[in-house]
């Protein structure tokens, strides 16, 4: 029997198996969802993030690394630094980072190098939040 795109049996009434992706569906939808709380948002920016390791205690001395969510439709502020070196792994979801006047998508397992200077953002395009892991270390 012909398989769909999903991989269920078309013909059969108990298909052997069924893979659905996340990514693939919408959220519901409704006063209460995700998408409605964000539509009062001015500016799209909507992200949780946690530092985990910092410089406050002395140890260590030159990296700060953390974890952030960005939520589905939404951006982080964004920011640059001269004296600092960062790098970004993504491990779920799908979007895009801005670097200077560069954009390039990222989705779960991709990582990106950001060298000390250019403005950089992170932008989440899927129905999913983008999460990641971020170290940044001090070059001076």
């Amino acid at each position: 029997m012909p398989n769909d795109d999903r991989g269920v049996d078309v013909g059969s009434a108990n298909p052997p198996f069924l893979v659905a992706q996340i990514g693939d569906n919408s959220p519901e939808s409704g006063s209460v969802s995700f998408a409605a709380t964000r539509s009062g948002l001015s500016d799209n920016v909507l992200r949780d993030n946690f530092v985990l390791i910092d410089q406050n205690d002395g140890i260590p001395r030159r990296i700060v690394a953390g974890y952030t969510v960005v939520y589905p439709g939404c951006r982080t502020r964004g920011h640059e630094h001269s004296d600092r070196e960062e790098v970004y792994y993504f491990l779920a979801g799908k979007g895009a980072m801005v670097i200077g006047d560069k954009t390039v998508n990222v989705t779960g397992g991709t990582a990106v190098y950001v060298a000390p200077g250019p403005f950089h953002t992170v932008h989440c395009d899927g129905p999913i939040p983008l999460t990641f892991l971020w170290v940044t270390s001090d070059i001076t």
